[in-house]
């Protein structure tokens, strides 16, 4: 039976069973590792910048200046007269800073004194057209002088009114839209002259007035609220 050959185990090398060891306690350690994350840091969100209230003032006072234009050409001047009165309004009521998005302050006087011109004129043209109209019965003149009242066209309104009140005398309706105007022209003493009348002829009138808003500058006024208040008894 031959020899079994040995080979010289060589210095500093480790045994089997060591070797093992560390190659577990190595796999151990990779383990251990943290891996290093596939994702991106997220990107810091930056704040939308948001426009200051009303910011689209200006712009929109542009597009309804435009609009009315496009209504005078369409000989529809009313509705182009309401444009520009809305544009007026919404430019007085904005406090917009001195420039900006909002256009700058003389840009805004620019455009609000345009609009200023269109409306007179549109009022004109709105004149001109009714003279054309016939009105014939008080009722026709009744029902223009309390549109041109709500439209506050208050001189208009008390011409077409007065029209109606000679061809009717007696209407407690017409004498009570005069009543208002004149309230709303601050004519004390004719608002109440015709507040009476109209309720001599019709006593719910005198209901009509109490929430009435076209007599708030009489709400305080003594002979006001007595002819308001309902007799007792």
């Amino acid at each position: 039976m031959a020899a079994t050959k040995r080979t010289p185990a060589r210095t500093g090398t480790p045994a089997p069973g060591k070797a093992k060891a560390k190659s577990g306690r190595s796999k151990a350690a990779r383990k251990k590792t943290p891996r290093k994350s596939a994702r991106k840091p997220a990107a810091s969100k930056q704040p939308k910048s948001e426009e200051p209230p009303r910011a689209s003032a200006f712009t929109d006072a542009v597009k309804l200046y435009e609009t009315g234009f496009e209504l005078i050409n369409a000989e529809d001047f009313e509705k182009a007269r309401d444009a520009f009165s809305t544009l007026v309004e919404a430019l007085d009521a904005d406090s917009a800073p001195a420039n900006g998005p909002r256009g700058s302050a003389s840009e805004r006087k620019a455009l609000m004194d345009r609009a200023q011109v269109m409306i007179h004129v549109c009022r004109k043209r709105i004149r001109e057209a009714k003279k054309n109209i016939k009105l014939k019965s008080a009722d026709d003149y009744y029902e223009v002088g309390v549109a041109e009242m709500n439209r506050r066209e208050l001189d208009d309104a008390l011409e077409n009114l007065q029209h109606a009140l000679k061809m009717s005398p007696r209407a407690d309706h017409v004498l009570y839209a005069l009543a208002a105007v004149s309230a709303l022209r601050n004519e004390r003493d004719e608002a109440l002259e015709f507040l009476e009348k109209s309720i001599k002829y019709r006593d719910e009138n005198r209901y009509l007035a109490i929430n009435d808003p076209d007599f708030e500058s009489l709400s305080d006024d003594p002979e006001f609220i007595q002819l308001i208040t309902p007799d007792e008894g």
